[in-house]
């Protein structure tokens, strides 16, 4: 109880609304990629509507020959076109269309007195997946696909569940995850907050009062995220309420959400796979992720650069394979301690073959004002401004964009420090 009052405080004092340049973070900032991201969201939503109408002509004719008075000769040919259109959509997409499309179509026609939020769960991952599906298809016919990013957002098999590395038995009712781009479209193993990009928070109807709970349960559930991963500096999340979708991206000192993005239409529905696809193509930074921080699965140990002036590059690289303290707050500095060595791994890490720690990682972020390139003065203050009106654009797109938040690692090399990491930083447990 005294953490959701907490949280709803946080809501009440952190949260902007409205914040209509929220979706635009996850859309891709070279222009190559922008153009793909383009031409997917008008490919995937076209073949959406056409298998939604093809869903909904075949209910139809179901009801029709059910009640014993089938179509009429005109009503047969607008199904043939519709179905024609619905085949020609998902053409060379093997996927079973037919079951996820109609779980799918039940969000975008969710009665709107409908109060319970459970059936939300299944419909808002099949119309994730189909969009995944979709985002694969399309991707598969791009022969010059570059370096560029590409990965899949799939939502994870258990809904209503405890994730793993949850400091409590609080329950989410969604979660996301990245996937690479040739992953099985299907849902994921888990959830856990480890590899997770955002939770979902659900409610049966969109009123004040569901969605500032949402909001409440979001922060809470996404404090987690920053806890369990080593490289987040901003998380997104989801409300959903009935049909009513709202993103939201976590910043150091805001979260800032997204005007109503209702699925129940057709520019709804655009908007939400818009962010989806963003999601899919955009670089690493606007995931929220910290791109000095790179972890190296083969051998299972983290890659990071530390600022260094004397460095041929300015940077040395450590390696660790632990993190002593994790980013226990939702705002401010997010800071993290890691135990790491300079030497680089060449067989690999287990617990049976761990490290030599030989440093301390103190990684937190400052952030820096629009105005100057000045880092904001104390631990806790806010930032000069909260980027309202005309700056709007520039605060959030801090964050995703214009690299925000820097001042990466600093390490010292003591080994008091790995004997008493709180007694030389005692500030590592504060983060703001």
């Amino acid at each position: 109880v005294l953490r959701n009052n907490d949280m709803v405080r946080e809501v009440e004092e952190r949260l902007v609304e409205d914040v209509e340049c929220v979706v635009d973070q996850a859309q891709p900032t070279d222009a190559q990629t922008a153009q793909l991201a383009g031409r997917l969201v008008d490919s995937v939503s076209d073949s959406m509507e056409a298998l939604f109408a093809a869903a909904g002509t075949v209910a139809e004719a179901e009801e029709a020959r059910s009640s014993g008075q089938p179509l009429s000769e005109d009503g047969r040919v607008a199904a043939a076109e519709v179905l024609a259109a619905a085949a020609a959509a998902a053409a060379g997409v093997e996927f079973p269309l037919t079951a996820m499309v109609n779980t799918a179509l039940q969000w975008t026609q969710r009665p709107v007195e409908a109060t319970t939020e459970r059936p939300i769960y299944a419909q808002m991952s099949a119309f994730v997946l189909l969009v995944a599906h979709l985002i694969q298809h399309e991707l598969a016919q791009d022969c010059e696909p570059g370096d560029r990013p590409r990965r899949l957002i799939l939502p994870f098999r258990k809904v209503d569940t405890n994730p793993a590395g949850a400091d409590d038995g609080t329950r989410i009712d969604v979660g996301l995850r990245c996937c690479s781009l040739s992953s099985r479209v299907e849902a994921q193993v888990g959830p856990d907050y480890l590899s997770m990009f955002a939770v979902v928070e659900a409610k049966g109807q969109a009123t004040k009062a569901n969605t500032m709970d949402a909001y409440a349960q979001l922060f809470d559930y996404t404090r987690n995220m920053y806890y369990n991963q080593l490289r987040l500096r901003f998380a997104w999340g989801l409300i959903c309420c009935g049909s009513v979708v709202n993103a939201c991206i976590f910043g150091n000192y805001k979260a800032y959400a997204s005007p109503n993005i209702d699925v129940m239409g057709v520019e709804g529905r655009r908007e939400f796979i818009r962010l989806l696809v963003g999601w899919s193509v955009c670089g690493v930074r606007q995931l929220g992720q910290d791109e000095s921080i790179t972890y190296k699965a083969k051998l299972g140990y983290y890659r990071i650069k530390v600022p260094d002036s004397d460095a041929p590059d300015g940077y040395k690289v450590y390696y660790t394979d632990i993190m002593v303290m994790g980013a226990e707050r939702l705002f401010g500095r997010h800071c993290r301690c890691f135990k790491a060595t300079a030497t680089k791994p060449t067989e690999k890490v287990t617990k049976d073959n761990p490290l030599e720690h030989t440093v301390i990682i103190k990684d937190s972020w400052t952030v820096f004002g629009t105005a100057s390139d000045t880092p904001e003065t104390g631990g806790g203050g806010e930032p000069a401004s909260d980027g309202l009106g005309d700056e709007q654009q520039q605060q959030v797109g801090g964050m995703a964009r214009d690299i925000p938040q820097s001042s990466p690692a600093t390490a010292w090399p003591t080994e008091e420090a790995l004997a008493n990491v709180d007694r030389v930083h005692p500030n590592l447990l504060r983060s703001e």
